[in-house]
């Protein structure tokens, strides 16, 4: 039997603004090479969120951005 992985609704809360953040990133990196605190601005992001959830989004962005196939 499996039992569900119960979080509270704060950490959900978190997971939800750094998935969110880590899909701006990787778009921003597909479409320009970089991505900066002033584009996660434009994209609502306030300067708090940035400053705490910036190390947990990166690491999702890194895991979901596309990479070429090397043969």
């Amino acid at each position: 039997m499996m039992t569900a992985l119960l979080m509270s609704p704060e950490t959900n809360q978190q997971m939800h603004v750094a998935e969110r953040m880590a899909d701006a990133i990787v778009e921003r990196l597909q479409q320009k090479g970089e991505c900066g605190v002033a584009h996660l601005r434009s994209l609502g992001f306030s300067l708090d969120d940035i400053a705490r959830y910036w190390p947990q989004a990166c690491k999702l962005a890194e895991a979901k951005r596309p990479r070429p196939r090397q043969w």
